[in-house]
């Protein structure tokens, strides 16, 4: 395995467990932590790679409409506002990763590799789940006062948090992203035949995303039971949906007044959490929209002082906060990405049956529908795209090469 590969697979075990314990560090105004960290190293070496390939490379029609999107983001944002260090960086980033794993070569064992460094996250994920669940609720938090508070803010019931196992260090929302993924992944691996070791993996990652208390977290996973049980048994959708049923009755019926009262499904099922997203999606459109409808402002919402004036947060759904920030052109832009995706996993699912691609994507709507996570800058997103053009690699282009 060359280097620049070892690098690659290093990251996905690398970024859990370590990232939260490096410290921050400021490099004039650039902020390093450990994430970025570990995203700028893939950016050294992809620019190496570039020299020694005298400026030749591939790039993939997903790279070139995400570099599309973020540098419409990045002029939009010169042309409307001013731009710092920071941004720049961060709109950069992720073209590199992308690039990076574009121009890498991969072969079937490979594969196998990438699961066995993502089984070392799943068994470590659960692990630091359990910890902090049942005896230490700041375990693994990075250790700095502010992650403590921040764990704080966070809490669910008397002695219960928000557990975001590994991810604690880095932030919430990167564990929610990267549970709910992990567990799609190990599930969609019994896809083709059941596996033991995978469905434990599967039910660890399940106790794991149930208690980060995460509602879009749940969803990514019931998501990905929905699909994986819909194309992988075609000739019983009625009677899965009738199972479906009897199953939502007998949870209504018989442990539904129990669940109601617990004072975990008070605070993050019942919360009306939906009211931000209403309210601050209605201010959006009667004020705001139809004065920028193409190009948008420029800036977030979270950053715009005249819409922080009429509401405490920006638009709490991660879409709208785009066609706030970019205009018609920005969420076409972002869609055109999203639909890159797609149609790599639609090629993958004819060949392969295989739609966890499409999973992929629609849980990166359907999240960003109750939430601010559009940027390609979390964990989750990452290993998930490296996952895709790993696997077209593998089991489209080569298989499509003459013997």
């Amino acid at each position: 395995m060359t280097l620049d590969k070892k690098y690659a697979f290093l990251f996905l075990v690398g970024v859990p467990y370590l990232a939260g314990l490096i410290p921050e560090t400021k490099v004039g105004p650039l902020t390093i932590h450990g994430e970025r960290l570990f995203m700028l190293i893939f950016a050294a070496l992809f620019f190496l790679k570039l020299i020694n390939k005298r400026f030749v490379i591939k790039i993939s029609k997903v790279t070139i409409w995400l570099l599309a999107f973020n540098l419409y983001s990045f002029l939009n944002r010169v042309v409307q506002d001013t731009l710092k260090l920071p941004e720049v960086i961060e709109y950069s980033l992720p073209i590199l990763f992308l690039l990076y794993i574009d121009n890498l070569e991969f072969e079937k064992k490979d594969h196998q590799a990438f699961t066995k460094m993502l089984t070392i996250v799943a068994i470590g994920t659960f692990i630091a789940s359990a910890i902090q669940l049942f005896i230490d609720p700041f375990f693994y938090s990075g250790g700095t006062p502010e992650a403590i508070e921040h764990i704080k803010h966070y809490k669910v019931a008397d002695g219960i948090y928000r557990n975001n196992s590994l991810y604690r260090g880095i932030g919430a929302n990167e564990g929610a992203i990267a549970m709910g993924y992990l567990s799609v992944y190990f599930l969609f691996l019994n896809f083709h035949e059941y596996k033991k070791k995978y469905l434990i993996l599967t039910g660890i990652l399940f106790f794991s995303v149930f208690v980060i208390f995460a509602k879009y977290c749940w969803l990514m996973f019931l998501i990905g039971l929905f699909y994986f049980l819909f194309f992988k048994y075609p000739k019983s959708r009625i009677t899965l949906f009738i199972l479906g049923f009897c199953l939502l009755f007998v949870i209504y019926f018989i442990v539904g007044d129990m669940l109601v009262q617990s004072s975990v499904y008070q605070n993050r099922v019942a919360a009306d959490t939906y009211v931000g997203r209403t309210e601050s999606t209605g201010i959006f459109f009667e004020r705001f929209f139809m004065r920028k409808p193409i190009f948008g402002f420029g800036v977030s919402s979270w950053e715009f002082p005249e819409y922080l004036k009429l509401y405490y947060i920006g638009i709490h759904v991660g879409h709208f906060d785009i066609l706030f920030k970019g205009g018609t052109i920005g969420i076409i832009l972002l869609f055109g990405f999203l639909y890159q995706i797609y149609r790599k996993g639609s090629i993958i699912k004819r060949k392969t049956g295989n739609p966890i691609f499409h999973v992929f994507v629609i849980n990166y709507i359907i999240i960003n529908a109750t939430a601010v996570f559009i940027p390609i800058s979390y964990y989750g997103y990452h290993f998930m795209l490296f996952y895709l053009v790993l696997y077209y690699k593998i089991y489209i282009v080569q298989d499509e090469k003459p013997d």
